[in-house]
């Protein structure tokens, strides 16, 4: 009962400084998408308006995340940590575009991996191979990266990351065979979560001790299983072989893979070098975002025992794999189930 109210009122406290975090971004993210310095037609292409949403998405989990990462650590965020973390999310959909949308190769993605001279960001040249869209939303990633590497504390660092990022995600074109192994699928899943949650902290100033770096590459690894979850459906019609759909009919011993990382993540918080009190308040913070993995499985096995048993992607109605996370009640959903996570 004590840990019970121990918890509820912590998100009583915390749930206003999140709003507020969440108006901030918002704000920052207008400013952003109304940046009179970016070139025309890139500007149109960062204002489409699913790149809008996915920067938007991008930016409620990391900037989030990167404030509790600052918390744990004893402070806030910097006005310069913040700028380098939001206009890293504002460049991220367009990262992951050269590598699915755009087909760059290896060497073109691994060319936009540092800052660019000023004078790249010129409007679109109608003469060159790739396509407008493309080119526009290179323009675009160029410009919101050269803004990360003006603010980020530690270039070297930040890029050490970044590089190691960029080769999982080129090695995560191999789940487009649907014949890999799982243990390798595993590592490549691994990796490219786990080197996405440690390019966002370095983008903090603080020296990254290996406990910090474990727990946050297992924080890494839990997000990017929760992204394969979400993506279920589409990822299996799509021919991408992810360790969210690597079942035949029964998606339970996925939900069971998917609980263990979470307490692996939960044992390396334990072992970080901070007192006691931050590891449970980041971990109440994390459960906020975890907990929309949970209801996830929660929804897919839902759908899975009314089909018989049998959660046949191949067949079933895609609008029954839907999750609208942005209604009030899945919201409330998240945090009844943060809470009962926090009291277990």
């Amino acid at each position: 009962m004590l840990s019970l109210l121990r918890t509820v009122c912590f998100y009583i406290i915390y749930l206003p400084k999140l709003f507020f975090t969440i108006r901030k971004i918002h704000g920052e993210l207008k400013s952003i998408f109304n940046d009179s310095n970016i070139p025309q037609k890139a500007k149109s292409k960062l204002n489409h308006p699913k790149v809008k949403h996915r920067v938007t998405q991008y930016a409620l989990i990391h900037v989030v995340l990167n404030e509790s990462i600052a918390q744990y650590l004893g402070r806030k965020l910097t006005p310069s940590e913040f700028t380098a973390t939001i206009h890293a999310c504002a460049s991220g959909p367009f990262f992951d575009d050269f590598f699915d949308e755009y087909n760059y190769s290896d060497t073109e993605i691994h060319q936009l991996l540092q800052e660019s001279p000023i004078d790249t960001f010129n409007d679109i040249d109608t003469n060159e191979s790739q396509s407008i869209a493309s080119q526009s939303g290179k323009i675009a990633y160029q410009y919101l990266l050269n803004i990360v590497y003006k603010n980020v504390p530690d270039k070297q660092r930040f890029y050490t990351y970044f590089h190691q990022l960029y080769t999982s995600q080129w090695e995560s074109k191999k789940l487009s065979d649907i014949h890999i192994p799982r243990d390798e699928k595993t590592v490549i899943s691994n990796n490219k979560g786990g080197y996405s949650a440690l390019v966002f902290r370095s983008l903090i100033k603080d020296p990254i001790p290996s406990e910090e770096s474990n727990m946050l590459f297992q924080l890494g690894v839990v997000g990017q299983f929760m992204d394969d979850i979400f993506d279920l459906y589409d990822d299996y019609h799509k021919g991408l072989a992810t360790l969210a759909n690597h079942f035949d009919i029964d998606f339970q011993p996925i939900v069971s893979a998917f609980y263990k990382e979470i307490d692996r993540l939960n044992e390396l918080i334990q072992q970080l070098n901070i007192p006691q009190n931050r590891k449970r308040n980041f971990q109440l913070e994390i459960n906020l975002i975890i907990a929309a993995g949970q209801l996830a499985c929660d929804h897919f096995i839902s759908v899975q025992k009314s089909e018989n048993g049998e959660l046949l992607l191949k067949t079933i109605d895609r609008k029954r794999m839907i999750i609208d996370m942005e209604k009030w009640s899945n919201q409330f959903k998240m945090l009844t189930t943060a809470i009962s996570m926090g009291i277990r």
